[in-house]
């Protein structure tokens, strides 16, 4: 039998038996302690109803974690990224995506970044004082990529300027980035979009500041006109796969390299 309607019926079950006590009560005249035993009985029926609400949502997300947990591929971190996110009550999850909002991003993409095994390319979009000149863009992103290096794995970024007078503004940090062992580059939007296809995933993908991890999961970060974080998501969608993966490579085939005095 489903949980959620086990429970509602027990739940009836002992509404019904507190109405009929109550009704019993009241029947009588009320003296002093059975004013009290009446008082009671509204007190219990106002705590079961919220732990009837609480137990509810938890039946809900546990009606929505199984076949999650069933379905998960240990090869493939984006399942724990699913199952997380879940046990926190996030409204915006599928079998295939998870979409956060602007305030839960830095964590969402620590909690993706962490979980990569092999290799991290990636198209980075976001405006410059968004991310890269605050101090959690200069330590703690710093952090986390150098110890995936350290662990084996690849990163390669490819920042995407609107114009060359950009690039000087972020010299700084791709060559913070190089010294760690990210193989850094740049690419001006405009010969991005020289073809067709790459026009194509954009308008599917709704982004340029995009990651492609393990070659089979994405993540997204979303941007408004002026390059500010409003959201992100992580997908395992095949689509999503494609996109990215055509996107980036289309990036890293037009970009050039950081001139750096070493």
């Amino acid at each position: 039998m489903n949980m959620k309607i086990s429970f509602n019926a027990f739940f009836a079950f002992i509404v019904f038996g507190a109405n009929f006590a109550m009704s019993y009560v009241t029947s009588w005249h009320l003296s002093n302690s059975h004013a009290f035993l009446t008082s009671l009985l509204f007190f219990f029926i106002g705590e079961l109803i919220v732990i009837r609400n609480k137990v509810g949502k938890l039946l809900e997300q546990h009606e929505f974690l199984v076949p999650l947990i069933k379905n998960l591929k240990l090869e493939n971190k984006f399942s724990e990224i699913i199952v997380l996110y879940a046990l926190r009550a996030f409204k915006k999850i599928t079998a295939g995506s998870v979409t956060v909002q602007k305030e839960d991003v830095w964590n969402f993409w620590w909690d993706c970044f962490s979980r990569i095994k092999n290799r991290w390319v990636v198209i980075s979009y976001v405006d410059n004082n968004e991310a890269w000149n605050m101090g959690w863009g200069r330590g703690k992103t710093i952090f986390i990529q150098e110890e995936r290096i350290k662990n084996g794995c690849i990163i390669e970024r490819v920042f995407l300027v609107d114009t060359e007078d950009e690039v000087e503004k972020i010299h700084e940090i791709a060559e913070t980035h190089q010294k760690i062992g990210i193989k850094v580059s740049w690419c001006l939007k405009q010969h991005l979009f020289q073809n067709e296809p790459v026009k194509q995933a954009y308008n599917e993908i709704k982004t340029l500041d995009i990651a492609l991890i393990d070659d089979s999961w994405v993540c997204k970060t979303f941007l408004n006109s002026k390059r500010k974080v409003t959201g992100a998501e992580a997908s395992i969608l095949e689509k999503d796969v494609q996109n990215a993966d055509l996107l980036i490579s289309e990036a890293f085939k037009q970009s050039q390299p950081f001139q750096f005095n070493n």
